[in-house]
């Protein structure tokens, strides 16, 4: 059996030159990212605070009623929703399920809505029941103002974004035709005026 070959003192030494310039690097680059993670984190709150901010004059087209269903309700049967007392825009849902041994469902999800006053809260909603015979239900809707900090902006902006485009769309879409329908009306008035002679 042959002995290993022996390291060469040279090829240590590279080999510690090489975690030291590592090291080096990583530590001239710490104060970069730290000042980066920090203009970062305050210019997310920012935009998040103007968005809010520019929402303000549409709101009132864009809000509705919060209605939450018993998440143990598969349609077949009449089911109790609850409306939340704010009125709002949801621009971002999670939830989860999952069955326990025991035979319980559990149900957890969250919500952020923009109010009709253009703050953020967080709707978390908890749910237990037992199937197949859907006895033993819990449900519990809790409500809270979200205040903005740069780790709730770095965690959320991105899907609050888009669950606004994607409202905004949406009102636009439906305000357009609208105005359509409107003109339409408009111009059926103004014939109609013409010939009773107002």
């Amino acid at each position: 059996m042959s002995k290993p070959a022996a390291t060469k003192p040279e090829g240590k030494v590279k080999i510690v030159d090489t975690y030291i310039r590592a090291i080096e690097k990583l530590a001239a680059l710490t104060p970069q990212i730290d000042a980066l993670e920090a203009e970062v984190r305050e210019r997310e709150v920012a935009v998040l605070e103007k968005i809010l901010d520019l929402l303000k004059p549409v709101l009132p087209r864009l809000v509705g009623p919060i209605v939450l269903k018993e998440p143990w309700a598969d349609g077949s049967a009449r089911s109790s929703p609850k409306s939340l007392k704010e009125r709002g825009v949801v621009v971002a849902r999670t939830f989860a399920d999952h069955r326990e041994s025991t035979g319980a469902q559990i149900h957890r999800s969250n919500l952020v809505i923009v109010n009709e006053h253009g703050k953020l809260l967080t709707v978390d909603e908890t749910a237990r029941w037992t199937e197949p015979a859907r006895t033993d239900v819990f449900w519990n809707i809790e409500t809270q103002e979200i205040r903005l900090t740069p780790e709730f902006a770095a965690e959320h902006l991105r899907e609050i974004l888009a669950g606004l485009l994607d409202a905004l769309r949406e009102r636009l879409s439906r305000d357009l035709e609208d105005k359509r329908d409107l003109k339409d009306r408009i111009a059926r008035l103004e014939e109609a005026e013409k010939v009773l002679g107002e």
